[in-house]
């Protein structure tokens, strides 16, 4: 199973069971357990956990771990991130005190001209120091 590959499931603490059954007397969940394994002294029995790729999509991504496509989507999210990082943080739209849509979301575009505005003068080499000499 690649969860146990990429060590997202400990081997020793879990056993996994694909269709729901237990590993040792193969009896299945439907509403309540019907596993006789301690009755019988099999001690051995354990948690089993269900994964299926159509609704765990943090064990099975659509698109495969460490693929170029996987590296481009993942890029683009962490810049994202960075981003709102900024945003919220940098100019503090997250400290403030404002409810309203309107004012929050003039606050967030005045945020966004001023980290453009930022990139700007960064790239002409712009100083306000050098004026004041």
């Amino acid at each position: 199973m690649p969860s146990f590959d990429l060590n997202l499931i400990e081997k020793d603490n879990l056993t996994v069971g694909g269709d729901g059954t237990c590993v040792h007397c193969k009896s299945s969940y439907y509403g309540s357990k019907v596993c006789d394994c301690r009755q019988n002294e099999i001690y051995d029995c354990r948690r089993v956990i269900y994964t299926k790729p159509s609704w765990d999509l943090r064990l099975f991504t659509l698109v495969p771990r460490g693929s170029k496509q996987w590296k481009v989507i993942y890029k683009t999210r962490t810049c994202s991130e960075r981003i709102n990082n900024r945003i919220l943080n940098d100019y503090r739209i997250h400290s403030l005190r404002i409810h309203g849509k309107k004012r929050y979301s003039f606050m967030t575009m005045i945020a966004g001209i001023n980290i453009h505005l930022d990139a700007r003068l960064k790239v002409s080499g712009f100083s306000i120091l050098n004026l004041l000499e």
